[in-house]
């Protein structure tokens, strides 16, 4: 059984917005890193780079990663509808946390963000001539990235939400949970006796409201149990 926390932090990382906030906070502190390491470009390479060179790009995807979030975002509206009619309701939460989506998606508001952030500073003139070229070379690998997710968006769009897909994803997820329980069928307790009658001493708990079990914390139930007078 794995621990309270490092279950919490697993189901976080699969969320969509933990992604897309942690590559918008690195897409933000790329672009103003290019500020503190300006000095160490030699003024003969700061003029080779025109002052547009950098604008230009930036505005351009600046323009064009928002509008290819927000398709994005509407493809994945419209798998999620797929999901929840052609295969079960319940296959919708193992599309939402497809890695391959969750990355495309970060990647392109991360872009966007660091396209703004880095026209917001050239505005203020917080580069200079010597950032300009960091920006400058960050936004080229920026874009090389952006074509590379964006051929894989593409192949991957191809099989998002078909029913062949998603069936594989619930087979996939109900697999590892059978071996999970082989493995560990009673969570390191003892089973109850075959003659179902209540073990003397124990009490049972119902609960007060219907869901759905994601986790027992083992560890904390043992220590209840242990520190129980009775």
């Amino acid at each position: 059984m794995i621990s309270r926390w490092k279950w919490i932090l697993k189901q976080t990382f699969k969320k969509l917005w933990f992604r897309a906030t942690l590559f918008a906070i690195v897409a933000i502190i790329t672009a103003l890193l290019s500020i503190l390491f300006k000095s160490m470009i030699p003024e003969s390479v700061s003029v080779k780079v025109g002052a547009e060179a950098v604008d230009n790009i930036l505005n351009i995807l600046a323009s064009s990663m928002l509008a290819v979030t927000t398709f994005s975002l509407s493809i994945m509206v419209t798998a999620y509808g797929s999901a929840t009619t052609n295969v079960t309701p319940r296959a919708t939460r193992l599309v939402v946390e497809d890695v391959t989506t969750q990355n495309v998606l970060a990647t392109f508001i991360g872009s966007f963000l660091f396209s703004l952030v880095g026209i917001i500073a050239l505005s203020m003139g917080a580069y200079g001539e010597r950032g300009r070229v960091i920006l400058f070379i960050v936004t080229l690998v920026v874009v090389a990235l952006i074509l590379i997710t964006l051929l894989r968006w593409i192949q991957h769009l191809t099989s998002l939400g078909r029913v062949g897909e998603t069936t594989a994803k619930v087979e996939q997820a109900a697999i590892e949970t059978f071996i999970a329980r082989a493995r560990n069928p009673c969570l390191g307790g003892y089973p109850w006796l075959e003659n179902n009658e209540q073990p003397k001493g124990t009490v049972a708990v119902y609960p007060k409201k219907i869901g759905y079990v994601e986790y027992i914390d083992m560890v904390k139930l043992s220590k209840l149990l242990t520190n129980d007078p009775r």
